[in-house]
């Protein structure tokens, strides 16, 4: 089972799923609270938060904040004019890119595994 949702003005909160979610909007906040699989979530104006994902998670803001929170698996966040926060990632593939904004990672770095973090005007932060 997959989960889909678009709109232009849309707030979306979605509550634990095991299923793969997609959700993409112009204008509103995304806030996902658990979900396995391919996890896509797209918001123009507007934040990100993502907790408890098990799969590959893609989180891509422009004007906002990404926060994701106790995921595992591959892990590729973009935001252009936002912070981006990774708290309790277990991940061998970890890619985050921000143009204007910092970036804070808490969480495992495992010896095989891959982490890009990437500021173009910001800090960027690992604690481990």
């Amino acid at each position: 089972m997959a989960l889909g949702i678009t709109g232009v003005y849309l707030d979306v909160a979605v509550d634990p799923c095991k299923c793969a979610v997609s959700v993409e909007t112009v204008h509103g906040d995304v806030t996902l609270r658990g979900a396995e699989g391919v996890v896509t979530l797209q918001v123009v104006d507007g934040s990100v938060v993502a907790e408890n994902v098990t799969g590959k998670l893609s989180a891509n803001a422009v004007n906002d904040n990404v926060t994701v929170r106790n995921a595992s698996g591959d892990v590729r966040v973009e935001a252009v004019n936002g912070d981006v926060t990774l708290l309790n990632v277990r991940s061998d593939n970890v890619a985050v890119n921000t143009v204007n904004g910092d970036i804070r990672f808490e969480g495992e770095v495992r010896s095989s595994g891959r982490y890009a973090l990437s500021s173009h005007q910001g800090d960027v932060e690992m604690v481990v």
